[in-house]
């Protein structure tokens, strides 16, 4: 079994090259925009795709955010949306997540 986990150093490091990564994914704040860091997921909404019934992986998609749908496209930012996957490799649409908060928005106190 592969492992796939990685130490904390080697996560900042990943994290710190995206950030400088001029393809960086940006996200609006009240003085322009900022970097997006992160997506944050309420834990009992990532669990409510996880308890359900006959789910074996968790398939993140990249998405626009709902309310940028209808503005111009140099004023839409990403998300990602949340589905299970059961053990006939077919998505489980009965849990869809959308509701992602953006960090720098809303981040933890101390991150990678």
């Amino acid at each position: 079994m592969a492992n796939n986990f990685i130490t904390e150093p080697e996560a900042k490091l990943l994290t710190e090259a995206y950030r400088n990564h001029p393809r960086r994914l940006t996200v609006p704040t009240g003085s322009g925009t900022s970097v997006l860091k992160a997506l944050v997921a309420s834990k009992d909404d990532v669990g409510e795709i996880l308890a359900q019934t006959g789910i074996k992986d968790v398939i993140f998609y990249f998405a626009l955010r709902p309310g940028d749908l209808n503005k111009p496209q140099s004023d839409q930012y990403f998300t990602l949306i949340l589905a299970g996957i059961d053990a006939d490799n077919k998505v489980m649409t009965s849990k869809i997540l959308e509701h992602l908060i953006p960090c720098p928005l809303s981040c933890p106190i101390t991150g990678l």
